[in-house]
């Protein structure tokens, strides 16, 4: 009994510790492509945001001025039935404006909201909207 405590032990050490050895040696996307533009001459700006019906032109205008623009919840569910559909619009028409503004979308993990990526449609899922959105 005494052996198999030791033995169990140092494998979870040894794991520990190769698990901190890959840790180090993986490095991540440093692609600067991929980050809002950042100076620490100035306070950086984003905006998080929510709304229920279609952006005007107008706001669409705006939200592309900000570098980083986070679409939350119910963005366009109101005009385009579904929280997906709107927040792709959002997001496309925003892009079309200023490509260098970074898009996020916020989700509420603990909270289930059933108006959210394309629940009742054939075909509709979160990990489809991801990749839409990934692909373009």
């Amino acid at each position: 009994m005494k052996y198999g405590c030791a033995v169990t032990l140092v494998a979870i050490l040894f794991g520990s510790l190769s698990a901190i050895h890959a840790a180090e040696t993986s490095s991540p996307n440093t692609n600067p492509d991929r980050m809002p533009a950042f100076s620490w001459d100035t306070v950086p700006l984003y905006v998080h945001i929510r709304k229920d019906t279609a952006f005007t032109d107008e706001e669409i205008e705006h939200l592309a001025t900000f570098p980083l623009v986070t679409f939350e919840k119910a963005t366009g569910y109101a005009d385009f039935g579904a929280v997906d559909a709107g927040t792709l619009k959002a997001a496309r028409a925003v892009k079309a404006v200023n490509p260098d503004t970074k898009i996020l979308y916020y989700r509420n993990v603990i909270v289930h909201y059933g108006c959210c990526f394309g629940r009742g449609k054939p075909g509709g899922s979160y990990a489809k909207f991801i990749r839409t959105i990934r692909l373009g």
